[in-house]
């Protein structure tokens, strides 16, 4: 099975492609996405089922999430959005 995963600035609504990470807690749970040119994170070969994942990218909090990759795949359910929300800014002195 596959799923694709777009992952977003939850402030700035832009796509973020560059140096984005999927860490699933799973050591046997190693899969690599390939980057499609519209921005798409897509995993092939992940079976079906529930799956947690930790969302990493530069200037960004980390997102600790969950998806499911369902028995029938299509657009409406393999298709997926995460938002992350940006790292707060240091205070001013």
């Amino acid at each position: 099975m596959s799923v694709a995963i777009q992952v977003v600035g939850a402030v700035s609504g832009r796509v973020l492609t560059s140096r984005v990470g999927f860490l699933f807690p799973d050591p046997e749970q190693h899969w690599e996405p390939r980057l499609t040119s519209d921005g798409y994170h897509v995993f092939v070969g992940i079976p079906v089922g529930n799956h947690v994942v930790r969302i990493t990218a530069p200037a960004h909090q980390p997102l600790d999430t969950a998806f499911t990759v369902p028995e029938s795949p299509d657009d409406s359910n393999a298709v997926l959005t995460f938002a992350l929300q940006p790292l707060p800014l240091p205070a001013i002195r």
